[in-house]
């Protein structure tokens, strides 16, 4: 067999399922939320470690902003400096809290099925990326164009900490793979943009007892804000707003002064994005007693 044919036979790559899936339970068992970055940099420590065992290059860029670290690791065979080459890119946080898989989400496997934070966004996707590339270099010694590897620790808040290294990496390679899962049978070419808010909504103190008063309680007109800014959501145009966290208030009884809450907003294009910080910057109080303000967060680009 000569080798321009050596990438279109599978049959001579060791691909075997049960190392696959035991290697992304390990993975996923680490758990790695991304506001914990001693946990997302244990993570890193077993990629790194992966990575170098295949004879990658290694560069480990420090965390910052409070975000674990991201690590590089690339292949550049014989292939010299100016050459531009493949960049895989995935991250290995999570949106679960620690303690997850031992209570509600445990690294469980039934049939032909694999369960646990992770296992499909994003870990599975890295390593079985990682795990085909080591196939392949037992077999072939080089591949007709570099390889790297990106590592990100902070993708599911909108990598705040990394995204000028991702657009830096990117740009210095021809092709860039991003193994996250796609609806079966498809193949994702783009994504739609996130953009990020925090409400923040200050009322006026009283105890929760007095029928009248000054008392402005900021949890009752944020769930005013709430209501009116899920409602800017327009499915027919794959325009979502959506709060998922909400916090506020000391004591029952005592009128909340403060509430916070946390928006997730999707735009499918350039259009709907300016949509949507429009709406988002339009916001007031429902209430004059009351201040309501709007705070950007990280965007990710189209």
């Amino acid at each position: 067999m000569g080798k321009e044919n050596i990438l279109t036979d599978f049959d001579i790559y060791n691909f075997e399922s049960e190392e696959i899936i035991t290697g992304i339970s390990e993975w996923a068992a680490i758990e790695s939320p991304t506001y914990n970055a001693n946990s997302v940099n244990k993570m890193m420590d077993v990629a790194e470690s992966f990575m170098s065992g295949m004879g990658a290059d290694i560069v480990r860029t420090p965390g910052s902003g409070g975000y674990g670290d991201a690590l590089q690791a690339s292949f550049r065979f014989e292939h010299n400096s100016e050459s531009k080459g493949i960049l895989i890119l995935g991250h290995l946080d999570t949106v679960h809290l620690e303690g997850t898989t031992s209570k509600e989400l445990p690294i469980r496997r039934e049939g032909d099925k694999l369960f646990g934070p992770g296992v499909f966004d994003m870990k599975g996707g890295m390593y079985m990326a990682c795990n085909v590339v080591k196939q392949i270099l037992k077999v072939k010694d080089g591949l007709s164009l570099p390889v790297s590897f990106l590592f990100i620790p902070d993708e599911e808040i909108g990598s705040p900490s990394t995204r000028h290294l991702i657009e830096e990496v990117a740009q210095s390679h021809k092709y860039v793979l991003v193994p996250e899962p796609a609806r079966p049978g498809k193949l994702i070419t783009g994504r739609h943009s996130f953009l990020r808010y925090i409400l923040h909504v200050y009322g006026k103190p009283a105890h929760a007892g007095v029928a009248t008063g000054i008392g402005r309680s900021a949890i009752s007109v944020m769930a005013k804000v709430i209501e009116q800014v899920e409602s800017y959501s327009d499915v027919t145009k794959e325009i979502t707003y959506r709060v998922g966290n909400i916090n506020g208030g000391n004591f029952v009884n005592v009128i909340p002064t403060e509430c916070h809450a946390e928006v997730l907003c999707v735009a499918p294009s350039t259009e709907a994005v300016r949509e949507i910080q429009n709406c988002m910057g339009v916001i007031e109080s429902p209430d004059p007693d009351v201040r309501v303000e709007v705070e950007t967060g990280p965007i990710r680009p189209l």
